[in-house]
């Protein structure tokens, strides 16, 4: 039987509840709290990684209720520089919590970008492809797609993820975007990337396709796609279908306009590499 205090109880959570979702302190409390649990890191563990300044008693990490009240300026460009994010989604301007590695139709700064980090072995870091067609994809395929890069990194003496958009409001029906995907299989494959493909189902994808939430959130979700990231890049995959041919042609001149030729000097090599195997 529910009683009077009972019902006085739920109209003050309630209250309470409608209150937290105008209060912009709160908001961003729970933005930081959902960051940091979507990157693996929990909330007992978040004290350790922080610098001594910043740290806090450990039952302020524990709900945003308890966080906002103390949550400083310090503890947001602490976050926003440990996993590198939008600087706009903690404060709320910006429904993307990670920034863009922008090079549709400019190859060249997907490549600079890993230069700058060339002295950083390969293996720290992982291109996930995320589909929602378990199929090779065509002239004919359509719907979105999302290309994400993830960038491990030690802190701590543990490990963690940064995560990049390599491509937004993406889809097979356009065809800049599929030279594109060509485009960054090329430039990860030449500086030795970790890839995944992997499969979400389209109600799923589509927020990631556009920028929306927290890559890792969403790619949790995902499972493995039985064929390669960059499967219809390699004949040795795909075939010679004259459609792929034609992406490949295009994607090599587009490298090589772009000054990118040890790219494609070593995409070449390795078509032929392939070939005799």
């Amino acid at each position: 039987m529910i009683t009077i205090k009972d019902t006085v109880d739920m109209i003050s959570a309630s209250w309470r509840w409608m209150r937290n979702q105008r209060n912009p302190v709160f908001l961003q409390a729970k933005r930081l709290l959902d960051t940091f649990e979507a990157h693996g890191v929990s909330s007992t563990e978040i004290n350790a990684l922080l610098p001594r300044v910043l740290q806090i008693p450990a039952i302020c990490w524990s709900t945003p209720e308890h966080l906002s009240p103390v949550l400083t300026q310090g503890h947001i460009d602490w976050i926003n520089d440990l996993f590198d994010l939008d600087p706009g989604w903690l404060n709320g301007r910006s429904q993307s919590a990670h920034r863009t590695i922008n090079s549709y139709k400019s190859p060249e700064r997907l490549n600079n970008w890993f230069e700058a980090r060339s002295q950083l072995q390969s293996d720290r870091f992982k291109l996930h492809f995320v589909t929602s067609s378990a199929q090779s994809f065509n002239q004919q395929s359509r719907g979105v797609y999302s290309i994400v890069l993830e960038e491990f990194f030690d802190i701590a003496d543990e490990s963690f993820s940064r995560y990049y958009y390599l491509s937004l409001g993406a889809g097979f029906d356009h065809p800049p975007c599929v030279l594109h995907i060509m485009q960054v299989m090329a430039i990860a494959h030449y500086h030795r990337v970790i890839m995944r493909r992997c499969l979400l189902s389209e109600r799923e994808l589509l927020p990631l396709a556009n920028g929306v939430g927290l890559i890792p959130t969403l790619l949790f979700k995902s499972r493995n796609s039985e064929l390669n990231a960059d499967h219809e890049f390699w004949s040795h995959f795909s075939g010679k279908p004259t459609w792929l041919e034609e992406q490949r042609a295009m994607c090599e001149a587009s490298l090589t306009a772009a000054g990118l030729q040890n790219v494609v000097a070593s995409v070449e090599l390795d078509r032929i590499r392939f070939a005799r195997q």
